[in-house]
């Protein structure tokens, strides 16, 4: 039995690994969501969201390999995952990766039993978020610099919307002879 994993209230940033020690034929029915949901109960936890959770199996990352994926597609710091590279990229079978958002936000101890063995746990890059110049000409649109075009004061439109209609009537009474 791992030891207990404390989850904080409003985490984030988070990823833990888990190797799945299961047949892959039992893999399916232990992380299918249901009212007594395997994966859950074998973590332990009060909390777990089905949607962000993900089970699957190490060969699917064929030519990726596992340290790859959690450090390009999870967004994993490469400093925290350094020292189980090897490790990871020796697992085969299945594994459960559980971001932040798994655990709903919630504050709850993890207690994982078999099947489930930690791997590790992983700090996401902080990336700071950057706003760079669009490429040149890239926001160029139909105005092009120029200024804004101008817009009729209301008091006008309302106006000329009224001589409209009097000269269309004018118009249309001169034509059916109007009151003749």
């Amino acid at each position: 039995m791992t030891d207990a994993i404390p989850v904080r209230q409003g985490e984030h940033g988070i990823v833990r690994v888990f190797a799945l020690g299961l047949p892959a034929a039992d893999v399916e029915d232990f992380a299918a969501h249901g009212p007594d949901w395997p994966l859950k109960h074998a973590l332990g936890a009060s909390v777990l969201v089905p949607e962000r959770v993900q089970v699957f199996a190490i060969s699917d990352l064929d030519g990726v390999g596992l340290h790859d994926y959690l450090l390009d597609g999870m967004g994993v710091d490469p400093v925290a995952l350094a020292p189980d590279a090897a490790a990871l990229d020796a697992l085969d079978g299945h594994v459960v990766v559980l971001t932040s958002a798994a655990l709903g936000g919630a504050m709850q101890t993890l207690h994982p039993r078999p099947p489930l063995r930690l791997v590790g746990t992983y700090a996401e890059l902080d990336m700071p978020v950057t706003f760079e110049p669009l490429p040149a000409g890239g926001a160029d649109g139909v105005t092009g610099g120029r200024a804004a075009p101008q817009v009729m004061p209301r008091g006008l439109g309302v106006l000329a919307a009224v001589l409209t209609i009097l000269i269309v009537a004018a118009v249309w009474l001169g034509l059916t002879g109007g009151g003749k």
